[in-house]
């Protein structure tokens, strides 16, 4: 039988893997609706549901709802359901949901090797906690290695525009939940070293979608007061209901000049148009922190405005329009296949670090496939 890998890519507010056997490699549907899960957790006793059926569950009690474990990370538990859970046990279901679903594309077989992805701001103690959660849900800590994102980024955007010797390459990672800049260069073990990076855990899609719903509830305000009053007295269900249409129209607005906006609540609905024009004005603020903080990060790794470095973009609002177009200002903007799973596909392309060396302080790195360490 054919040994398979698997890379998993542990979002704010989404997840997404890849699995590698042979020389392919292919993100994997973690959903109905695509390669995307939200890495959201529901906990009712022992129990956790994930993703979109933790969406679901949110509606009947929200106190037992967490819609971004990741944010945790810093914590040795969470309050959730009317329990004390451990972040690693929380974690470690969304992680559990994704290797199965995984190894369902082959018979039930678990991966040779894992590969968790993580931001490069992450201290030990973050990392260690990561390791646990891979525990949790029963990967073999001897199998597993992690890898940073822009690193895991910047694998798959050299895999077919290589990084010569010296050469400097960006990525730009805006998530759902944060903005994460680095700018990297090859080391002589086939590795990348980080030259300088950037982070803004309060800045992500998530941001944008808050500047659309505030939109929404003066137009509300203005227009049309009775639904307004519905929406903020229809709860939880109106609530996500209301986010998911959002989302959907920020979606379109990366393809189209207007989107709809539909708000339903207590069994009525109407719709909102927004324009590309409108929404650009609202998000304008901050994409303009984005930008500057993408400057600043090129300048501490001595990359001079204008410059021919590659900007790789990874994450699912670096899609839209107007967040290119500034970015284009700085430097060359580079995108390629799919920004959503580009860290979970090029983190089976690189070297790694085995879990056991990471939390040891060893800097060593394995090539892709020589993870595993023989069993005693």
């Amino acid at each position: 039988m054919v040994a398979w890998r698997l890379a998993i890519d542990f979002g704010t507010s989404n997840s997404a893997a890849a699995r590698r056997s042979g020389d392919g490699v292919d993100a994997i549907s973690l959903s109905h609706q695509g390669n995307l899960m939200p890495s959201a957790v529901f906990a009712e006793g022992s129990e956790f549901v994930v993703g979109h059926a933790a969406l679901n569950q949110a509606e009947a009690d929200p106190e037992g709802f967490l819609p971004e474990p990741k944010r945790a990370i810093g914590s040795d538990s969470v309050r959730l359901g009317g329990q004390t859970r451990e972040v690693s046990a929380v974690i470690g279901a969304v992680l559990k949901n994704i290797v199965e679903r995984a190894s369902r594309h082959y018979d039930g077989r678990p991966p040779a090797d894992v590969v968790l992805t993580h931001p490069e701001a992450w201290d030990r103690q973050e990392l260690k906690r990561l390791v646990e959660a891979a525990e949790a849900a029963g990967i073999d800590r001897r199998r597993l290695s992690l890898v940073s994102e822009p690193r895991a980024a910047t694998y798959w955007y050299s895999a077919s525009r290589r990084l010569g010797p010296g050469r400097k390459a960006a990525v730009f990672d805006l998530g759902g939940g944060t903005l994460d800049i680095a700018v990297l260069t090859p080391a002589a073990n086939g590795s990348l070293r980080v030259i300088a990076a950037r982070g803004d855990n309060s800045l992500g899609g998530r941001t944008l979608d808050a500047r659309i719903r505030t939109w929404v509830e003066s137009e509300l305000e203005e227009n049309d007061t009775e639904m307004l009053r519905k929406l903020r007295e229809g709860g939880v269900a109106a609530a996500l209901a209301l986010d998911k249409s959002i989302r959907e129209a920020k979606e379109v607005l990366s393809e189209a000049p207007k989107a709809t906006i539909t708000v339903a609540a207590l069994g009525h609905e109407t719709t909102i148009q927004l324009t590309r024009g409108e929404f650009e004005e609202l998000i304008a603020p901050d994409v303009a922190r984005a930008v500057d903080a993408t400057r600043a990060t090129l300048l501490d790794a001595g990359v001079s405005p204008g410059s021919d470095t590659p900007l790789y973009l990874t994450g699912g609002s670096s899609r839209i329009p107007y967040i290119q177009d500034k970015l284009g200002e700085l430097c060359r903007v580079a995108t390629l296949d799919d920004p959503k799973t580009v860290v979970c596909r090029g983190a089976l392309l690189g070297p790694t670090r085995r879990a056991d060396d990471v939390l040891k302080g060893v800097t060593s790195w394995v090539k892709p496939g020589n993870v595993a360490r023989p069993r005693p």
